[in-house]
């Protein structure tokens, strides 16, 4: 440390000696608080603090805190200071928008409106207005600088008129149309709404139409289409209708069509009838294969024919349906010999298998016939199918057919679009999503129509299968998270000097909540560990504090 001058010495003695104190029992001195004064810049390259301070007196080994001001006439104290806030500035600007607030006025000599102003950064984000610095401009612009006016509305005729009261007669006549108008004292006239002048009393202006000598017509409901097609096929609400029209047949060589207000009401213009009042659908047993031959030979083989239950539409078409909805029916019983050969050799059978052909059509009504087979029927009832059809024909080689549908010829198919349906679990190993087409009807003409998916029920199933979410299911995940600030800088002044941010690991749950944690806990979770540098600025001369002196003012 550099001893204070001499007349320093002298001029501090000289003001200790003043205050009347033995200079044996006090002394003075100034002492490092644990605080600095808030820096000067918020950013930038030039923000510094100055260290604080505290007046101590020692009297015979006692400290007391004192006034500033008592040191103050002693010793100044030392200059010490700091870098702070050494970090690039974000500028923020007044920016003008496009808008104006409303007009103060609608009208009279001071109608006002005022520019909107607001406040972005350097990346054109707005921000609170508090962020820019200095006044918010203003800019103002005259509005609705015109005299307040008086309104009232009139009727106003027009060049048109309306149509005659009657058709015929010399009584007919007709009114001129007329239009609503607002005035104003500006002498400034425009065309409103009818509605505007509905309580004011309104002058007829009348002419008499031209005479058309009047007759008696006559008026008869005249058939113009002829019954319609059914409303439905079949059920209870099944409708025809006939179209009738009114026409004027007073003169039969020119009949002309007229409102249906002319003919005689309590006949009317379009006539019902029902139809096809018929049940849409019958519950019926269908044959289907032949059951197992009650023996494999002798002469008591007997087989009897199945049936399925069965809903056989209008149009023919049969769908399966639960045995129990053909309780009511009476199931056939059919039956046939089969198998009648002696047991003492080997023989040679038809046998139906459970396979049937494909629809013998595409599209339309067909049949489908099913797979029959030449079987080896042998002593201990086991049978082996034989290649060579030639061995069975000791009988007929039958024939089982059904029907079946194959729709309009008019085609359908699955969509080329399709959806995924929602995954079935949001998390695990068993998540799938299933691939959703919709089945659409071709018309002859090219048109395409989204249609119930039960007509393309027969088409190859082209549905697929794909996982999803299969991740573990966990309620919370570990993270790390900077703090917003850096941390106080390692060097005072230098080349050397650098901060950074911290950074705290947090458990994050799934419902959005935080909870910081242990360090340790991130152990695993790569983060940038970036420094920035600060106080950078030449270490010059300054005030360092020496011993205190020997004698105190006080």
């Amino acid at each position: 440390m550099e001893p204070l001058n001499t007349n320093l010495q002298k001029n501090v003695s000289k003001k200790i000696s003043n205050i009347g104190f033995p200079i044996s029992y006090c002394r003075l001195r100034w002492a490092m608080l644990n605080d600095w004064t808030d820096c000067n810049e918020t950013c930038g390259d030039h923000g510094f603090q100055e260290q604080l301070y505290k007046c101590e007196r020692d009297v015979n080994g006692k400290i007391e805190h004192i006034g500033l001001t008592v040191c103050d006439e002693v010793l100044p104290p030392p200059k010490y200071t700091r870098a702070c806030n050494r970090v690039p500035c974000k500028v923020f600007n007044w920016v003008e928008s496009e808008k104006w607030s409303e007009c103060s006025h609608t009208c009279g000599n001071s109608g006002e409106k005022t520019k909107i102003y607001h406040c972005e950064d350097s990346a054109k984000r707005k921000v609170e207005d508090k962020y820019c610095k200095g006044p918010k401009p203003v800019k103002t612009e005259e509005c609705n600088r015109m005299p307040c006016v008086n309104e009232w509305y009139k009727y106003v005729s027009t060049e048109a008129w309306g149509p005659c009261s009657a058709t015929c007669g010399d009584s007919s006549y007709q009114s001129r149309l007329k239009e609503c108008v607002r005035f104003n004292s500006n002498n400034e006239t425009e065309k409103v709404s009818m509605s505007h002048c509905s309580n004011l009393l309104e002058e007829d202006d009348i002419r008499p139409c031209n005479f058309v000598p009047c007759y008696q017509a006559t008026y008869r409901w005249i058939v113009v289409a002829d019954w319609s097609e059914c409303s439905t096929e079949c059920g209870t609400e099944g409708i025809q209708y006939q179209l009738n029209k009114c026409f004027d047949v007073t003169f039969e060589y020119a009949m002309k069509n007229v409102e249906d207000v002319f003919c005689d009401e309590s006949s009317s213009g379009n006539a019902t009838r029902p139809c096809n009042r018929v049940d849409c659908f019958n519950y019926e047993w269908v044959s289907q294969t032949w059951g197992e031959c009650s023996a494999t030979c002798g002469s008591n083989g007997i087989r009897k024919q199945l049936f399925s239950c069965s809903r056989v539409y209008l149009n023919k078409t049969i769908q399966d349906v639960e045995a129990s909805l053909c309780n009511h029916l009476q199931i056939p019983l059919i039956t046939e010999n089969c198998n009648r050969a002696p047991c003492e050799r080997t023989i040679y059978s038809w046998i139906t298998l459970p396979d049937w052909t494909s629809c013998s059509v595409t599209c339309g009504k067909g049949t489908e016939e099913a797979q029959i087979g030449c079987f080896a029927v042998h002593k201990n009832d086991t049978m082996t199918r034989v290649e060579n059809e030639t061995l069975c024909r000791i009988s007929a080689k039958p024939v089982n057919q059904r029907p079946c549908d194959r729709g309009s010829c008019e085609s359908y198919r699955w969509s080329e679009v399709f959806d995924w349906t929602a995954c079935s679990a949001s998390c695990g190993e068993e998540g799938v999503q299933r691939k959703i087409h919709v089945c659409e009807h071709v018309s002859k003409d090219g048109s395409i129509i989204p249609t119930s998916s039960s007509f393309c029920e027969n088409l190859p199933d082209i549905s697929e299968i794909r996982p999803c979410n299969r991740m573990p299911c966990v309620s919370w995940r570990y993270r790390v998270r900077h703090v917003p600030y850096l941390s106080d800088c390692s060097e005072t002044c230098g080349d050397s000097g650098v901060s950074f941010y911290q950074y705290v690991c947090e458990k994050e749950f799934v419902n959005g909540t935080l909870e910081e944690v242990k360090m340790e806990n991130c152990a695993n979770i790569v983060f940038p560990n970036t420094t920035y540098p600060c106080n950078r600025v030449s270490c010059g001369r300054q005030w360092v504090a020496g011993e205190w002196g020997r004698v105190c003012s006080i």
